[in-house]
């Protein structure tokens, strides 16, 4: 049986968006093209419209009713598309792939990012306790920022920044990270680009 994602998924600029979002701004210039693989509703190019950045927005998601809610060019299949892209990005949607669809990805990204192109990439982190990563139904693959650049340095990309973001803010889960010397970080983000 397959699972309606419309139903799991309620995107929105929020607070807890924007932060991972944000991290984004620095590479993108020069009305960029850009791809956000797992795109749902295209609310990460709201967010963009919203602080005035020009740009052309295309996405890819595999949920048929998330596209029909937006503007921008939209594709059902990632390889049916054969464009270049300034900007790839991929917000919270490696989670949901198997390591083997994952690597498929990176290997189709490398043939329609451009030269210079940057890919964005931002996923839980697993090395945060508090955040309910198992909670949700479609999560099957868990990174931590290691684990992360270590795949995508073994294929091939290089790391231009590499952080992680969303800080949990309840004091009391903040002092038992301290004090069992826990990542407090819910996110993890990484913009990288092929030699």
């Amino acid at each position: 049986m397959k699972i309606d994602h419309s139903l799991l998924y309620n995107a929105k600029i929020d607070r807890w968006s924007s932060e991972k979002w944000k991290e984004s701004l620095v590479f993108i210039k020069d009305n960029p093209d850009i791809l956000d693989i797992g795109c749902a509703d295209c609310v990460f190019f709201d967010f963009l419209k919203k602080n005035n950045i020009k740009f052309s927005g295309y996405g890819f998601d595999i949920d048929k009713n998330a596209l029909k809610k937006n503007e921008y060019h939209t594709y059902t299949s990632l390889y049916d598309i054969d464009k270049k892209f300034d900007i790839i990005t991929m917000w919270d949607t490696i989670e949901h792939l198997t390591l083997d669809e994952f690597l498929d990805y990176l290997n189709h990204i490398k043939k329609i990012i451009k030269k210079e192109g940057i890919l964005i990439i931002s996923t839980p982190n697993i090395m945060n306790i508090f955040y309910p990563f198992w909670a949700q139904p479609t999560h099957i693959r868990p990174y931590s920022l290691d684990s992360l650049t270590k795949i995508l340095e073994s294929q091939g990309f290089e790391l231009k920044k590499k952080k992680k973001t969303n800080k949990l803010v309840n004091p009391l889960k903040l002092v038992f990270c301290k004090f069992m010397n826990i990542d407090p970080y819910s996110k993890i983000f990484v913009a990288a680009k092929l030699p």
